[in-house]
């Protein structure tokens, strides 16, 4: 939903920052690097990739689409 706010009945709240004006160690403590730390994101993304593969999915072309492949993933990811 991140990106594709246009298509989709939400506001979009994102704001440029400039670069200098952001404090690392306020990010850092703020966010959950600890995801980052155990690569969480990668291994979903390799574990998406190969059910994409297996199941012969293809990348979304509209955020319906977007939306389908993502249960359709978490569905797969449940079965395990």
């Amino acid at each position: 939903m991140y990106f594709l706010t246009g298509q989709v009945d939400i506001t979009d709240f994102k704001t440029e920052v400039a670069k200098g004006s952001v404090n690392q160690q306020v990010c850092e403590d703020s966010l959950c690097t600890n995801l980052h730390q155990r690569n969480c994101q990668s291994e979903f993304s390799q574990l998406a990739s190969l059910i994409m593969s297996e199941k012969g999915l293809q990348m979304p072309q509209c955020h319906e689409e977007a939306k389908q492949l993502y249960v359709t993933i978490i569905d797969e990811i449940e079965k395990l």
